[in-house]
């Protein structure tokens, strides 16, 4: 049966929809598919829509502008990367944001960073990731030796293993570890 379904669609290849025989429940008028949710055409009622975008991480206006829209997950940050920032000078279209509206984006910025870690345990894990970095930084290591020193500090905190502990030692000590395993003395 949903071979059938597909024969009986048309796709309408001037905008890119495509129209099916449904109607809305709403008030009646023709359902269409547009940019993978069905919508009523005449009062806008999203009849089913797809929740997570399975498409690319970046986007497209034109061929030699594709833009990426977000970093790969980390495991050097405290929320493997998938944290917000507040831009500063420019707005997402590259304009200049003008002078009052930039101190307000300063005021939320300020709340957003005190508000970034939910506990203490998170402030630790985040503090012992970034001298983890500062320390491979000093020793002009690799990354995937960096990634690799993360993981071990973030499995040290998990084994509770900081309590009594200065955290720039676990993190030293996490280097240490991923150094060796790497056969590097």
């Amino acid at each position: 049966m949903a071979t059938r379904d597909v024969y009986e669609r048309q796709f309408d290849e001037s905008c890119g929809k495509s129209c099916g025989n449904a109607s809305c429940l709403e008030c009646g008028g023709q359902v269409i598919t547009d940019a993978g949710e069905r919508r009523c055409e005449s009062c806008g009622l999203i009849i089913d829509g797809h929740g997570i975008d399975r498409g690319p991480e970046w986007r497209s206006f034109e061929r030699k502008e594709r833009k990426r829209v977000g970093a790969p997950r980390t495991p050097t940050r405290h929320d493997h990367g998938l944290a917000t920032e507040i831009g500063r000078h420019v707005d997402a279209n590259g304009t200049p944001i003008p002078g009052e509206r930039r101190q307000q984006l300063s005021r939320l910025r300020t709340q957003h960073s005190r508000s970034r870690y939910q506990s203490s345990r998170e402030r630790r894990l985040a503090h012992g990731l970034d001298e983890v970095r500062r320390l491979v930084g000093a020793l002009d290591l690799p990354d995937s030796l960096r990634d690799q020193a993360c993981r071990c500090f973030r499995s040290a905190q998990q084994a509770d293993l900081l309590p009594g502990r200065s955290i720039e030692a676990v993190a030293a000590a996490s280097v240490h570890a991923a150094c060796r395993c790497a056969g590097l003395s």
